[in-house]
């Protein structure tokens, strides 16, 4: 008997659902978060240490993980096989985190690569392609050979530029690095002319500025996203992908990608409508005086196109059968907006039944939507009690 129930306790275990992420050091603290939600009861959260994105992925084809988290310029070397590496295609982005920077920092100023000749050069961990990219450029120059790199943590690379066992750092880091290396009495370089050269063509690096005591050094940064497979056979994946975007709320905003980076998971909207459901606070159903209730969901932009959407909820004790008429502004040329501005309503016909709720999107060409202002009327047309209209003010903007 004891046996039997120590069987079933073992079953339990394996059994119970669990989302295993993997990282480099720089998002655990975020990930920590993620592993202490409370709010998706279904399955547990285990973080997977990582060296870097590129071990992170490796667990990742490997299945070791169901979840990674990978620097964009990484994905997108694997996703359109760049550099020699084997191609990966088998993930889908669903959520971006802190963008990481490309960082030159010495002691003294560095105005090429000719200054880095017969240097060490500190380029954080060797899988994270600083390097790659510092060969580059001075193999373009013709001193590949007159480099000394040296594969050195961040934080340890910082010591060592004190201690001048190293000349310089060129590595990527999060933007708190920056303010590290300032403390140490260190300069934070802007890209050498012929860096910016060479670099602006590699695709996934985006060209940025930052300000570091009163002046504007310019540099590379890049972003980093949370992979997640595309088919995935655990019936708790959906709740897994929305716990990812409950928790990083804060972070980046994702509504579409760079597809040298990856496509956007295919569960991406509906995990994100859920959230915003899950989060909203006007789902008030038991306030009979609410009658229909139109909330604004989401603006999601699809290349000249723009979505809306909403959730419109029966809070009646009647069954209701509602039709999108069209917008109402002030703001829009002093006119309504018509129904032929409308690229498309989904679903055309919204069948409701008391205290039930259901999204619905519309799409419009952003010549009309760029020209929409922030408090708007939505018109449903009533088809069970024909002739009436319901009329109820909404706001576009972000409802978190």
């Amino acid at each position: 008997m004891k046996f039997k129930i120590l069987l079933i306790f073992l079953f339990s275990i394996f059994a119970q659902a669990e989302l295993k992420i993997s990282s480099d050091s720089s998002f655990l603290k975020d990930l920590q978060k993620l592993k202490n939600q409370k709010e998706y009861k279904e399955f547990t959260t285990r973080i997977v240490k990582s060296s870097g994105s590129f071990e992170a992925l490796n667990k990742f084809e490997k299945l070791d993980v169901n979840f990674a988290v990978v620097r964009g310029d990484i994905l997108g070397i694997k996703n359109n096989n760049l550099y020699g590496f084997t191609p990966f295609k088998n993930y889908a982005i669903s959520w971006q985190l802190e963008d990481t920077y490309l960082f030159l920092i010495s002691k003294i100023d560095i105005s090429s690569i000719y200054d880095l000749r017969g240097k060490a050069i500190s380029i954080g961990s060797v899988e994270n392609l600083a390097q790659v990219y510092m060969e580059d450029i001075a193999r373009n120059a013709g001193i590949l050979l007159n480099l000394n790199f040296k594969s050195i943590e961040k934080g340890k690379s910082l010591k060592a530029l004190k201690s001048d066992k190293i000349d310089a750092i060129f590595l990527f880091a999060k933007k708190d690095y920056m303010k590290r290396a300032i403390n140490n009495g260190f300069k934070i370089q802007s890209m050498p002319e012929d860096f910016l050269r060479f670099l602006t063509k590699s695709q996934g690096l985006i060209k940025t500025q930052l300000k570091v005591d009163n002046k504007t050094i310019e540099t590379f940064k890049v972003p980093n996203f949370v992979i997640a497979p595309k088919d995935y056979a655990d019936p708790n994946f959906n709740k897994m992908l929305e716990s990812v975007i409950y928790t990083f709320k804060s972070t980046a905003a994702l509504q579409a990608t760079d597809i040298f980076y990856g496509q956007l998971h295919p569960k991406f909207v509906e995990s994100l409508i859920n959230v915003k459901l899950k989060r909203s606070k006007e789902l008030k159903l038991d306030d009979k005086k609410n009658g229909i209730l139109v909330r604004f969901v989401d603006k999601l932009y699809q290349n000249n196109k723009t979505k809306f959407l909403y959730s419109v909820i029966d809070n009646t004790d009647y069954d209701a059968n509602l039709s999108f008429s069209h917008f109402k502004t002030d703001d829009f040329d002093e006119m309504s907006i018509k129904p032929r501005h409308v690229l498309k309503v989904l679903p055309e016909v919204l069948n409701l039944k008391p205290k039930t709720e259901r999204i619905f999107s519309i799409t419009y060409s952003n010549e009309f939507t760029n020209r929409i202002n922030a408090n708007v009327d939505i018109i449903l047309k009533d088809n069970i009690n024909l002739g009436n209209y319901i009329t109820i003010p909404i706001v576009i903007g972000d409802n978190w």
